[in-house]
């Protein structure tokens, strides 16, 4: 594999990332066969003498076999945005659970985390990942929620981080119809994963009218538009949500 010298200083740092991802997790293991291998495609990839052109990479300080090579503290940000939704799972767990000490009133209740997604009828699906101990969330109860969202190839849409908490009543057509079904049966302090099919989720539109949360950044609100205008059937969005508040 060979890149031209003319290529973006960003599409390589990407190329660049994904080439390190895959050598840490041991991914790309099956076809190169070893370390010596992976290092190679990194080489290839990016070639280390054009890392320092690029603003935001510094030069690598540890060496291998007399190369220097470059480690994920001097790679460029791995923001949530160039995140899979494999790895966006663990970051947006580590989101939501670093707001927990100042989120909601009382601890977590620190029972095992459940994996298994179950279906609703509407084809939503929720898994529990931690399970609040409480106000249960009924028709009618007002409900704050904290939330990090995605779209089904895990690249990050929006979060209410540095925001207040999405607030609605359930039942009230206030909140997405996969979200207000998805939310009901949690308790108050608990975090759930939702997979939200398009047909339950931004069908009223994007204005301030229609049920939430709503984006309010403008890329966030195209790359919802975007989805919605797929002719998708099994396309989805990716919710992971913790009950602040239920009254």
């Amino acid at each position: 594999v060979k890149f031209d010298n003319s290529m973006g200083c960003f599409r390589r740092q990407v190329l660049l990332l994904a080439a390190v991802v895959a050598a840490h997790a041991d991914i790309s293991s099956k076809i190169l066969g070893n370390s010596k291998g992976r290092l190679r495609l990194l080489q290839e990839l990016l070639p280390f003498r054009q890392i320092s052109r690029c603003s935001d990479v510094q030069r690598a300080a540890t060496t291998t076999n007399g190369r220097q090579r470059p480690t994920l503290d001097q790679l460029p940000h791995m923001t949530r945005r160039g995140v899979g939704l494999g790895l966006g799972s663990v970051i947006l767990t580590q989101e939501l659970s670093g707001r927990q000490g100042k989120a909601g009133e009382g601890p977590l209740d620190q029972q095992p985390v459940v994996q298994k997604f179950t279906k609703l009828e509407s084809g939503t699906q929720i898994a529990d990942l931690t399970l609040g101990n409480g106000a249960e969330i009924r028709d009618g109860s007002r409900v704050l929620l904290d939330y990090v969202f995605r779209r089904a190839d895990g690249y990050f849409v929006e979060s209410n981080e540095n925001k207040e908490p999405f607030s609605f009543i359930v039942g009230k057509n206030q909140a997405i119809s996969g979200l207000d079904e998805a939310v009901r049966g949690m308790r108050e302090g608990g975090t759930r994963r939702v997979v939200v099919p398009i047909k339950n989720s931004f069908t009223c539109g994007l204005a301030e009218s229609c049920p939430g949360p709503i984006p309010k950044d403008f890329g966030a609100r195209r790359q919802v538009e975007r989805q919605m205008n797929r002719n998708d059937p099994y396309n989805y969005f990716f919710f992971e949500i913790r009950a602040v508040s239920v009254k």
